[in-house]
């Protein structure tokens, strides 16, 4: 064999390699595509998916805070307040401890933020670089592949950090709940006490005759 023809070969051999990998590439490119399709939309339908758990809670923390509020109240019930005013300063610990929470909650609003910007600006920067390219004569699908690339990446940081901040607002949301449940029980609590003892001294009838009537109070929780 020649020595024309063996560099004729070799080079053959070394072109059937190159697009052997590129091949390789193109395939390897094309399955973590895929993925990173597929985990944008698990992350975009969980997000959707926590939204609604996160209306469904604020809408049950609307009608419990409407449950609290009393209704028609008679003079009798002045005890209860007093009592439930001495108990006042445990609830707004409570409430305080909830205000400090909201402290991380600004924090993954700004997280949020940012990879907004961070999008804006990829965005941005791709769109110039294909300006740039298409002057340049750079392949449009190279130009396309990069921005979609990059575009992939600010789309899962984004989705990523939203997908906490809603896991977050729920954690919120069942905080808010039990301090609800809380107060409400305290108020509860407080009503029967009044009834069974207060008011029997107050009206000065038998304390077994106004636990009785317990079933059926002259004031209404709304």
């Amino acid at each position: 064999m020649s020595s024309d023809s063996l560099t004729s070969l070799t080079f053959e051999l070394s072109k059937n390699d190159k697009n052997k990998s590129r091949e390789k590439n193109k395939l390897h490119s094309a399955v973590c595509l895929k993925k990173k399709k597929q985990n944008l939309t698990d992350n975009q339908e969980l997000c959707d998916k926590l939204q609604l758990e996160i209306n469904i809670l604020q809408s049950q923390i609307h009608e419990k805070e409407k449950t609290l509020c009393l209704g028609s109240c008679q003079e009798d019930l002045f005890n209860f307040l007093q009592y439930y005013n001495n108990n006042k300063q445990a609830i707004e610990k409570m409430v305080e401890h909830g205000k400090s929470q909201d402290q991380n909650l600004i924090k993954r609003q700004k997280a949020l933020a940012d990879a907004e910007n961070e999008l804006k600006v990829k965005k941005e920067h791709n769109d110039n670089k294909r300006e740039m390219a298409v002057r340049e004569n750079v392949s449009t699908v190279t130009i396309a592949t990069r921005y979609s690339r990059a575009k992939f990446n600010c789309d899962m940081c984004f989705f990523s950090v939203k997908a906490m901040i809603l896991e977050y607002e729920i954690r919120k949301c069942h905080q808010i709940l039990d301090l609800l449940n809380q107060i409400y029980n305290l108020r509860v609590s407080c009503i029967q006490y009044v009834i069974t003892f207060q008011l029997p001294l107050i009206m000065h009838i038998p304390c077994n005759v106004a636990v009785s009537q317990l079933k059926r109070p002259t004031f209404v929780l709304h």
